[in-house]
């Protein structure tokens, strides 16, 4: 089964889309809040990943997730914020036209004082672009990966 490449979405009496970020932006932004999460993740296992088999679930990232954005420096939101608004599109009748353009400007009307919006778009494209990485057992292998990495360190020591 093959990943959607975006997703459609209405706020209020407006249409947007949401695309996939790249591979570099993707793995960046995962690694940056996963810099974040994974601590919490790894002090509470049974919660997030299950007492049998790591599972990290979808729900459990999207939970994290606002607290996790709390805890960043105004740089790295305003960065994170950006690479997120820039998968993003309104839908309109002359086609897709985007939320935020690669010169950094506002490319729709309405958003610079929106920041209901702003935030929601931003959300829809971290949980679009990042929710098939638990889903798909990512996290797990991630973690497994690191608490086996943990282990041989503590024994050579």
């Amino acid at each position: 089964m093959s990943r959607a490449e975006f997703k459609e979405f209405e706020v209020g009496e407006r249409k947007f889309q949401v695309k996939r970020f790249d591979a570099l932006t993707g793995s960046y932004i995962a690694f940056t809040l996963f810099e974040k999460i994974l601590p919490m993740i790894m002090g509470n296992k049974d919660k997030f990943l299950g007492t049998k088999t790591p599972d990290a679930s979808a729900d459990s990232f999207a939970e994290m997730l606002p607290s996790t954005l709390f805890k960043m420096s105004r740089e790295d939101f305003t960065a994170l914020q950006k690479d997120c608004l820039k998968v993003c599109y309104e839908v309109l009748p002359a086609g897709l036209t985007p939320v935020i353009g690669a010169n950094g400007r506002w490319g729709i009307i309405g958003v610079d004082t929106d920041t209901g919006l702003i935030l929601r778009l931003t959300i829809e494209a971290l949980l679009f672009n990042l929710l098939g990485f638990f889903n798909d057992g990512g996290l797990s292998s991630l973690v497994t990966s690191l608490n086996s990495t943990s282990a041989t360190k503590s024994s050579n020591a």
